[in-house]
């Protein structure tokens, strides 16, 4: 992080506020009595303070922070990627607290002399979204507490928060080839694979390494292991994200597509995620990890109202033509259309709706489902 201003704003505590206060009033009661005693004690008073003062002024130029660029997290979580704070001053610190516009990062009591310790930030966002981290402050308020020098530091970094993402069947997929790992099966054999189905004799061009050893040794010939085809699928998850809908329901169907789109992917189907505001889709290949994805979801900001068949239409010509159509709604208005045109279209259609939303009148050979804030009914 790059220091906007090297020079600290000092400003007095609460705590200095009530010192001061008190020096008042010993220096008053001094000037009253004429005590040598009052004055000294208000000289100890003052000297503790102007340390304060010269300390926190010299001491926190010493400190260098340093974070990702990018600080990836999910909602409701603690961010898991820690914080470097270097001292490079020959005297030990402490009380030292960093902060965004998002909240405090950081807080830390005890920072020996010209090291570099690692700390977690102990920040939670509370939603989904993209958090920009440019503008940091560092205070500190050692040693005594009394005043609190803060610092300005800049950067380009920011926070990316993923949705909470949980456990649920995977969504109906369409257009299936061979792949090995697919979680669907054929009648169809294969040489290769996690199911076996049994043994055939050895043709011309078989591998040896597919030899069934234990049923050649009968010594009716050479035997081959064969395998249950494995198939994988594709599916396209279109997020209804019209802030008409309200913060609150375009974050809970955020997080029903992000774990539609993991329990498929797991399962071994492609899979294209859809922003149908801006029709940017992102393509993620089987047994992904998914970060890709969680942070297309991430940075799917809401939307104004739009016509959700016309969005429809234009999607229709990027993805996949044999792929599924998946929609994971928020509002009413433009779906009935938007499923009529896509059968139409000779597509398979899956509808996951709000538990609040009416599902009748929809077309009987469509799939719904219901999702709610940590939960999708299948």
């Amino acid at each position: 992080m790059q220091r906007l201003f090297n020079i600290p704003v000092i400003a007095p505590t609460k705590k200095g506020i009530v010192f001061l206060c008190l020096c008042a009033l010993i220096y008053l009661s001094a000037t009253q009595s004429q005590s040598g005693l009052l004055f000294l004690v208000l000289g100890i008073i003052v000297g503790a303070l102007v340390l304060n003062i010269f300390l926190a002024f010299q001491l926190i130029r010493k400190v260098k922070v340093d974070m990702d660029e990018i600080i990836k997290a999910t909602e409701g979580c603690p961010v898991p990627s820690p914080m470097k704070i270097t001292n490079r001053s020959k005297f030990s610190l402490g009380l030292i607290e960093i902060s965004s516009q998002h909240g405090i990062l950081t807080k830390i009591y005890s920072l020996p002399a010209v090291t570099d310790s690692h700390v977690m930030p102990e920040i939670v966002f509370p939603r989904r979204g993209i958090y920009p981290l440019k503008k940091l402050l560092l205070k500190s308020t050692y040693p005594f507490g009394l005043v609190k020098a803060t610092l300005n530091l800049s950067g380009s970094g920011e926070a990316v928060v993923f949705p909470d993402i949980y456990k649920c069947l995977p969504a109906q997929a369409s257009g299936f080839e061979p792949m090995v790992g697919g979680s669907c099966s054929d009648r169809h054999t294969s040489p290769s694979g996690f199911d076996f189905s049994g043994v055939r004799p050895m043709q011309s061009g078989d591998s040896f390494r597919h030899i069934h050893w234990k049923s050649s040794a009968k010594g009716t010939g050479i035997m081959i292991k064969e395998f249950s085809e494995e198939l994988s699928g594709r599916l396209t998850i279109i997020l209804d994200n019209r802030a008409s809908a309200g913060m609150e329901l375009c974050d809970i169907a955020a997080r029903a597509a992000g774990s539609l789109a993991f329990s498929s992917l797991d399962a071994g189907h492609h899979v294209e995620m859809v922003d149908p505001s801006r029709a940017d889709t992102l393509v993620v290949p089987p047994f992904s990890t998914g970060d890709a994805l969680l942070e297309f979801i991430a940075r799917t900001e809401l939307s104004a109202d739009f016509n959700l068949l016309e969005k429809i239409k234009d999607i229709l010509g990027k993805i996949s033509s044999r792929s599924s159509v998946v929609i994971v709604a928020v509002k009413r208005e433009g779906l009935d259309e938007a499923v009529e045109y896509l059968l139409s279209q000779n597509r398979k259609v899956s509808l996951y709706i709000p538990e609040t939303m009416k599902e009748d009148s929809f077309p009987a050979n469509i799939k719904v489902h219901k999702y709610a804030r940590n939960t999708i009914y299948q």
